[in-house]
């Protein structure tokens, strides 16, 4: 099945706090050893302050300090995408 995705805007306008990421997979951008970017899917799991805490659901291929299945704390301004699927 494709995924479907719509920009992270449309969520964040909602009313609802950062509650309203959880359980939603995301996805956010992560530095690379070639200084780029690589753009991974995470899926949101909890709340933690001002930040949300997230899953790694991709494989890196450049972004090699991180793992799929890592947790990861971010930002909700961090995020770019999300998948509807």
């Amino acid at each position: 099945m494709r995924q479907q995705t719509i920009d992270a805007e449309q969520i964040k306008a909602q009313q609802g706090g950062l509650e309203k990421w959880l359980g939603k997979s995301v996805k956010i951008g992560f530095d690379t050893h070639l200084g780029g970017t690589e753009w991974m899917w995470l899926m949101v799991s909890a709340v933690k302050g001002r930040k949300l805490v997230g899953k790694l659901k991709s494989e890196p291929w450049f972004a090699i300090e991180y793992r799929q299945g890592q947790k990861i704390t971010f930002k909700e301004d961090e995020i770019f995408a999300v998948n509807l699927v």
